[in-house]
């Protein structure tokens, strides 16, 4: 399990989805994304440094969305 993963889950953080992308530096904590039509709040990135191309982990926690 990765030292960033082992974090969220002693923090009692809710992790609903874990995604690996290409680096992109503009990508951070707080910020949103919508994947498949569902709204996730990210609240990690990590850098993944043996990894080319260079990539991240983004950790994300589903947005209850009203009515659903």
């Amino acid at each position: 399990m990765s030292g960033g993963i082992y974090e969220a889950m002693t923090a009692k953080m809710q992790i609903d989805r874990l995604i690996r992308v290409p680096f992109r530096e503009d990508i951070t904590t707080g910020h949103y994304a919508v994947i498949a039509g569902q709204t996730y709040k990210i609240l990690q990135v990590q850098t993944i440094a043996d990894c080319r191309p260079k990539s991240m982990d983004i950790s994300m926690q589903k947005i209850r969305q009203r009515g659903r």
